[in-house]
């Protein structure tokens, strides 16, 4: 897409379900991005996005990729689908953006990387964790050095047991689910992110209650990392924990030479330095903001070669990490990454 004055990206958001209403709120918001389309088999889902924003409503996403009004495509999908959605964007000419995991596998990123090669356009995965605002403070934190070299991160997220059976596609393993893949693989690039690249995984998992039994699909995970640095990291992720409220839950934790930052789920960051650690320094982040970050930080990639925060490397990298963990899971041993 060339660069002109007033430049703006027209999107065709595809899938309607829950997380397509903020990418489609961020669009509205940012004004040099516009969604044209929403696209969904069950159009009446399309047709209450569209009423709401602006846009047509459609059922056949080729109605979308024959539009060249239409310059990418925000793909909100099963993860089973991602892959075939994204190459046929991308050989239409339109950029593509596609909620995490990249795919189902490695073979499925890497064809996904190769159409984007092919047809010159931008692909960009949205590990959302990388716009959390406490996340990239920590991420400034290492960088600075202030606190010196990292050498533990922890990160726990939780959801009550009630939350994914209406969002099943998180689950079943036939759709691209399982709490690994749907679910650790924030943590596993947030990991990378922090800590540099990974060298061994060690993976645990277990299903707690009958229908996760049934589709033998995990409903409780912890990964421990083992980094070419020599720092050594943990995440876990539950679909079966009673918490307050529908939003799932979090805590992180990074451990530095000369000093600790920690994160809780209400924002509230605290840092606790050597040379102070009576005098701990709290502030409060906002996390509520991060998924309407993606979509104009996409624009910008597109309309200013913006730099990705996550590239499709760095995507592919967590989805090999994740069937790590999921094979470690399996034979009860590291596996070498």
């Amino acid at each position: 897409m060339k660069r002109a004055e007033n430049a703006r990206v027209n999107y065709a958001i595809v899938g309607c379900g829950a997380m397509a209403m903020g990418h489609a709120a961020a669009a509205a918001s940012d004004p040099r991005s516009a969604v044209r389309y929403f696209v969904d088999v069950d159009v009446s889902r399309a047709q209450a996005l569209a009423q709401k924003h602006g846009g047509t409503a459609a059922s056949d996403y080729r109605r979308a990729l024959a539009d060249p009004e239409v310059h990418a495509v925000a793909l909100v999908l099963p993860h089973h689908l991602h892959c075939d959605y994204a190459v046929r964007a991308a050989e239409a000419g339109k950029h593509v953006f596609v909620e995490k995991p990249m795919a189902v596998n490695v073979a499925e990123c890497d064809q996904m990387i190769q159409a984007a090669a092919g047809a010159g356009i931008v692909l960009f995965v949205g590990h959302v964790l990388r716009f959390y605002e406490a996340n990239v403070r920590i991420k400034a934190l290492i960088e600075s050095g202030e606190l010196g070299t990292p050498f533990f991160a922890r990160y726990h997220s939780a959801q009550r047991p009630d939350f994914t059976p209406t969002r099943m596609h998180l689950a079943d393993p036939k759709l691209g689910g399982g709490v690994i893949l749907a679910g650790e693989v924030h943590h596993t690039d947030l990991m990378r992110w922090w800590l540099g690249e990974v060298e061994r995984v060690r993976g645990y998992h277990l299903s707690v209650r009958p229908i996760y039994r049934e589709m033998d699909s995990p409903e409780f995970s912890m990964v421990t990392y083992e980094f070419v640095s020599g720092a050594v990291g943990e995440s876990s992720y539950s679909y079966a924990t009673y918490v307050a409220g529908l939003r799932p839950q979090f805590k992180a934790t990074v451990q530095f030479e000369r000093g600790t930052v920690q994160v809780l789920s209400d924002g509230q960051m605290t840092i606790v330095r050597d040379a102070s650690p009576n005098k701990p320094e709290t502030v409060m982040t906002d996390a509520s903001k991060a998924v309407s970050k993606e979509i104009p930080h996409m624009t910008s990639a597109i309309l200013d070669g913006t730099p990705l925060a996550c590239t499709p490397q760095d995507a592919r990298r967590a989805v090999e990490l994740c069937q790590a963990a999921e094979r470690s899971a399996h034979l009860a041993r590291d596996v070498e990454v």
